[in-house]
C-alpha cells in the first residue's frame, strides 16, 4: 500500500530535510520506488538529488509547474530521476516557489493545489515524501492536504521544534476535518539526539504531554550529517558505511511496520 507522508515542523532547525531525504534513500535501498516532493524555497533537497546535469531540467520542469498545469508537466514528467537510484525528485525552483505561493493565495482551493496534481499520479511509487518549509503557511498547508500521513521531527537539543509541534497538529486538526480524517500524525521523531543532554532530557519527558505517537527510533546527532550536507547529499548515499544513518535505515524500517509496531502511542 502506496504511503505518502508531509514531513513538518513551523520551526527550523529540527533536521526536516535531513530525515525527508535519509528515509527516502533508506526505503529506496530497500528496494521501494521513492519520490520525494521539495516544497520549500530554500532547495536543499533539490541540491541533494540533483546535479548540474538537471539544471536546465528543472527550469521546466519542477514543483510549481506541476502545480500550476504547465503544459506537458504532469507527475511523470516533473519527477526527475535523481542522483540515488531508486529515488525521483519534484524539485523546489527556490524564490520561484516563493513568488508561486503568492500566486497561489488568489486562486480558488488555493490549499488544496498539490493534492489535485498528484491526484491519481502516484502509482508508480510505493512511498512518497514532501518536504515542508519551516513556516506553517500555504505551502505547507498544500503538503497537508497531498498527504496522507504527518511526521513532526523535533530536535532535542534545542526547545524551537518542540515548540511547534502545537501548530501542526492544530493545522492537521483543520484539514482533517475536511479530508474525513487525513491526514494522521503517524510520529513525532527525536532527532539530533545528544546522550545525557539536559534539554533533551527535558522535552523526552515533556513530548507525552502531546498525546501523539512517538516513534521508537530516535536519530542521533553526528558530524556525518553536517559532512553530508556539505557534499549536498544525503548521508545514506554519500557515506552509506557511517554508523550515524542507521538510525534512519531503523526509522524508515519501523515506519514501514503494521502500525502497531511503527511507533509507540503515548496517553
Amino acid at each position: 500500500m502506496r504511503r505518502v507522508y508531509a514531513v513538518a515542523n513551523g520551526k527550523g532547525g529540527v533536521a526536516k530535510t535531513t530525515t525527508v531525504a535519509n528515509l527516502a534513500v533508506a526505503d529506496a535501498q530497500a528496494g521501494l520506488r521513492v519520490l520525494v516532493v521539495d516544497m520549500d524555497p530554500r532547495f536543499s533537497l533539490t541540491r541533494w538529488f540533483t546535479g548540474p546535469e538537471h539544471l536546465e531540467t528543472l527550469v521546466e520542469r519542477n514543483v510549481v509547474t506541476l502545480m500550476e498545469g504547465a503544459e506537458g508537466v504532469d507527475v511523470d514528467a516533473a519527477a526527475l530521476v535523481s542522483r540515488v537510484q531508486g529515488v525521483r525528485i519534484v524539485g523546489s525552483p527556490g524564490e520561484g516557489l516563493e513568488e508561486a505561493e503568492q500566486r497561489m493565495a488568489n486562486a480558488d482551493y488555493r490549499e488544496e493545489i498539490l493534492a489535485e496534481a498528484l491526484r491519481d499520479e502516484l502509482n508508480d511509487f510505493d512511498v512518497v515524501y514532501i518536504d515542508c518549509p519551516a513556516n506553517l503557511g500555504l505551502l505547507t498547508m498544500n503538503a497537508l492536504h497531498a498527504c496522507e500521513r504527518v511526521l513532526i521531527p523535533v530536535a532535542m537539543d534545542d526547545e524551537g521544534g518542540f515548540n511547534g509541534v502545537t501548530g501542526v497538529v492544530d493545522k492537521v486538526e483543520k484539514v482533517a476535518k475536511r479530508r474525513r480524517g487525513l491526514p494522521s500524525i503517524d510520529a513525532i521523531v527525536r532527532t539530533r539526539l545528544h546522550a545525557g543532554l539536559a534539554v533533551g532530557e527535558e522535552i523526552d519527558s515533556a513530548l507525552p504531554s502531546f498525546g501523539l505517537p512517538i516513534a521508537h527510533t530516535s536519530i542521533r546527532d553526528s558530524d556525518h550529517f553536517r559532512s553530508a550536507g556539505v557534499a549536498r547529499s544525503p548521508l545514506l548515499a554519500h557515506r552509506p558505511w557511517a554508523k550515524a544513518g542507521d538510525d534512519y535505515r531503523e526509522l524508515a524500517a519501523e515506519l514501514r511496520g503494521a502500525p502497531s509496531t511503527a511507533a509507540k502511542a503515548v496517553a
